[in-house]
Order: C-alpha cells, then sequence, then structure tokens
C-alpha cells in the first residue's frame, strides 16, 4: 500500500464554506522544565481551554526534527467546529491563557500560534 493509499480522499462536509478549525500552539520548552510542562499542559491548561466549549479535543505532539541540547519543541493542537468558535475563543479567553502560561514559566518557554482550516 502506498503513502497515496492512506490519505483519506473524504472532503471535510463543509470544506467550501468553511469547517472544522485546529488552533495550533507551537511551544519550545527548556529541558529542565519539561515533564513538568507536559504535566501542566495535559492536566490544566488544555483540559482548561476545552472547558470553554469552543473547541471539542486536543493533542500534543513532540516536533522530532526541532530537538536540541537545550529544549523541546511541541505542538499543542485545538479542534474547533468552526472559525467563529475559535474567534470567539480568541476575544474572551486566549488573552487569559497566555498570561497564566507566561507567570508560570516565564522565558522558560517561547510559543507561536497558527490557525488552520481543516479543507479535505
Amino acid at each position: 500500500m502506498s503513502q497515496k493509499d492512506l490519505v483519506d480522499k473524504t472532503p471535510h462536509p463543509d470544506y467550501k464554506t468553511g469547517g472544522a478549525v485546529i488552533f495550533n500552539i507551537t511551544v519550545k520548552v527548556e529541558k529542565s522544565i519539561v515533564q513538568l510542562w507536559l504535566q501542566w499542559m495535559g492536566d490544566e491548561i488544555a483540559p482548561a481551554i476545552i472547558g470553554t466549549n469552543y473547541f471539542t479535543k486536543f493533542t500534543i505532539l513532540n516536533l522530532l526534527e526541532l530537538e536540541d541540547a537545550e529544549s523541546s519543541t511541541y505542538a499543542v493542537q485545538f479542534f474547533s467546529d468552526s472559525l467563529e468558535d475559535y474567534q470567539r475563543y480568541i476575544q474572551k479567553f486566549s488573552n487569559d491563557f497566555t498570561e497564566k502560561s507566561f507567570l508560570k514559566w516565564g522565558e522558560k518557554t517561547v510559543s507561536f500560534s497558527t490557525v488552520m482550516q481543516v479543507v479535505i
């Protein structure tokens, strides 16, 4: 079976009018706090973001090719049913979680975010 055969070729039901959205936060984490940060993100922050009811699930991924001696890089992805739900989250809650992260970890983490729309 080729990689081409593994791709789901079924378009998202709303691909022409806008569909599901993934809010991706990429975070570079100092090695000295990686385990504590993963626990905090997985047990506290990500569930709290899901609890806003603007996202349906989350996943945390380790970016393997960005690993270095001092840090590890992770992508935390939150899945939303619509761009409107994502925008409401940003308006109401985004600053709260950004501030919590900075207060807890200071400059031991560096992050940026992107938003992507599922088309297929």
